[in-house]
């Protein structure tokens, strides 16, 4: 999945889940297009308000963010780098037990 996303210029997806996530990790635009049932308007109501992905409720609006996808400049790393889960798990191990009073 990471080599598809990340040849990818746009990701057109309906579901607004986790895909959405490895897209942007691979430095590929979303676009959000379809269902609009449950969880996924939440989602994309949060995408939307957090400027993650555009939103497409219909025909027009996906051919407009499409174009607008197409033409914009690369996105660049969308993710900070962060710490190797070995590195965490190494430092909590190193820490001093902490004991209820």
């Amino acid at each position: 999945m990471v080599t598809l996303l990340s040849a990818a210029d746009v990701l057109i997806g309906a579901t607004a889940g986790l895909t959405v996530l490895e897209a942007l990790i691979c430095d590929c635009r979303v676009i959000s297009y379809g269902s609009r049932r449950g969880r996924i308007r939440i989602n994309n109501r949060a995408y939307e308000q957090l400027g993650m992905v555009a939103v497409a409720r219909d025909r027009p609006q996906l051919a407009h963010a499409l174009i607008h996808a197409l033409a914009a400049p690369p996105l660049g790393r969308q993710v900070p780098d962060l710490p190797a889960a070995a590195d965490l798990v190494v430092g909590l191990a190193e820490r001093e037990p902490t004991h209820a009073a």
